[in-house]
């Protein structure tokens, strides 16, 4: 049998490893980013007590597809018209930042 070559490694340690290989550091800043929107406008909306729905609406699409953008495991990216339209829906100033 195998040993598992990770077996007593802690994430922290194995995602470090990980984040060297360019390819893996792109996905990985690409799903970070994802969530991170994600959660940002799913607590904005929360703040408004709009639900999905009503949101949709304000933006003039369906609430199917805001789900959608909000699925945390659908891996569907933000187009920057998407992303301002529910900046504007949620009364908000889109500010997109390099750090």
């Amino acid at each position: 049998m195998r040993k598992n070559p990770h077996m007593g490694e802690n994430f922290r340690t194995y995602l470090k490893r990980e984040l060297k290989n360019p390819a893996y550091r792109r996905e990985y800043e690409l799903a970070r980013a994802r969530l991170k929107l994600q959660i940002k406008i799913q607590e904005a909306a929360k703040r408004k007590n709009l639900s999905i729905r009503q949101l949709a609406k304000r933006m003039g699409t369906s609430g199917t597809q805001i789900q959608r953008l909000l699925d945390t495991k659908s891996g569907k990216d933000f187009r920057l018209g998407t992303l301002v339209g529910i900046s504007q829906a949620l009364g908000k100033e889109l500010v997109i930042d390099f750090r």
